[in-house]
């Protein structure tokens, strides 16, 4: 034989075994990582709209609320009176809040009332979420 064909096999050189596997486990390794990180990316897309969901549902109570304290009559406006009134009526599916809590301030300032209609709601972190929307209403004036 000739020597040149016997170059290539080199003496105590084992082929390689094993070395698949390992390429196979680094591979199933990082395929778990990337879909871990997809699904904390997914949750936290989720938390997102959850919270923009119930940020529309509060605001939309808010708006009802303030919708219902402007056409009660100016000189019957008195925070108790609202606040009994409004939190019959407001009529809002509030089941995706939790902990709800509609509150309506009523404030005389500068010859007119200010109405301020806050909702509160848990969000589910440390600190409650809420929406407020403010109107002011100022008393008819007769011309003679």
């Amino acid at each position: 034989m000739n020597d040149k064909m016997l170059m290539h096999r080199q003496p105590g050189r084992r082929p390689r075994r094993g070395s698949l596997m390992m390429e196979a486990a680094f591979a199933v390794a990082i395929l778990l990582v990337g879909l871990s990180s997809l699904a904390q990316w997914n949750s936290s897309i989720q938390r997102f709209a959850r919270q923009m969901q119930n940020r529309e549902s509060a605001l939309l109570l808010c708006s009802n609320v303030i919708a219902i304290v402007t056409a009660i009559d100016y000189t019957k406006l008195d925070e108790f009176i609202v606040n009994d009134r409004v939190l019959a009526q407001s009529g809002v599916d509030v089941s995706r809040l939790s902990d709800v809590e509609v509150t309506v301030d009523v404030r005389e300032i500068d010859g007119g009332k200010r109405l301020v209609a806050r909702v509160s709601w848990s969000s589910g972190s440390d600190r409650p979420m809420n929406v407020a929307l403010t109107r002011w209403r100022y008393p008819i004036r007769e011309t003679q």
